[in-house]
């Protein structure tokens, strides 16, 4: 039943996702428009707030885009990724302090936007994990005996209650005011994808810990029969 339940809420999340880009789609080319028009008729002087208008069209088509091509192929391109590169481009875009360490160079195998998009996810989940305290969010990154990665995004937040340990990755589920509940679902299905998995559990001491484990190259998910 439970995995019946689950493959229904991947259904829903897909024909969701599918009519969000199509509803988002129409607008966005009339606004297209009408902004040509606009660079056409005002006078210089509103150049600057039209490219920014421009800026914003682009990166929203940049987006349905992406939920497109996850809903088509959520495995994307695979290649090599670095995540202590990836990992130092990402802290630096949160206002709050993120510790991260690793023990050596680590790479895997990914798809790129993939990546950065499961792990800004899960470290932005992190930040938010409190809005009383500093949630002292850390990342760990280690490789066990079957040359699986593991990436641990750990925080000192409020924790997830037990009654929403098992909704977690429902599409649509969350405790948030502004969320979506899209992000994990998603975040989820990259990962199976690539042959891991992800995980959230308590952490010793107050907090949450998000795992994400991944096989060091496409050769060990098949060894380990975890690819899909």
């Amino acid at each position: 039943r439970e995995t019946i339940a689950k493959q229904e809420s991947l259904v829903n999340l897909g024909q969701a996702a599918r009519t969000l880009t199509h509803e988002i789609k129409n607008p966005l080319s009339a606004i297209t428009i009408q902004l040509a028009l606009l660079k056409k008729t005002l006078p210089a002087k509103h150049a600057g707030e039209l490219k920014l208008i421009e800026q914003e069209i682009r990166r929203l088509t940049q987006l349905t885009n992406k939920v497109s091509d996850f809903l088509r192929n959520p495995l994307g391109k695979p290649v090599v990724v670095d995540l202590n590169e990836l990992f130092n481009s990402l802290v630096m875009r949160f206002d709050k302090p993120i510790r991260f360490s690793s023990g050596s160079p680590q790479q895997i195998v990914i798809d790129v936007d993939r990546a950065r998009s499961v792990f800004e996810n899960l470290l932005k989940n992190a930040v938010e994990s409190s809005n009383t305290r500093d949630p002292q969010v850390e990342v760990r990154i280690t490789t066990d005996k079957r040359n699986f990665v593991h990436i641990y995004v750990m925080d000192r937040g409020d924790g997830i209650r037990v009654e929403d340990s098992k909704k977690i990755f429902d599409p649509f589920f969350t405790t948030k005011i502004h969320g979506s509940g899209i992000g994990l679902s998603i975040s989820q299905q990259f990962v199976k994808a690539r042959g891991g998995n992800i995980r959230l559990y308590p952490r010793d001491g107050g907090g949450t810990v998000a795992e994400v484990v991944l096989p060091k190259s496409i050769h060990t998910a098949k060894l380990m029969g975890v690819t899909r």
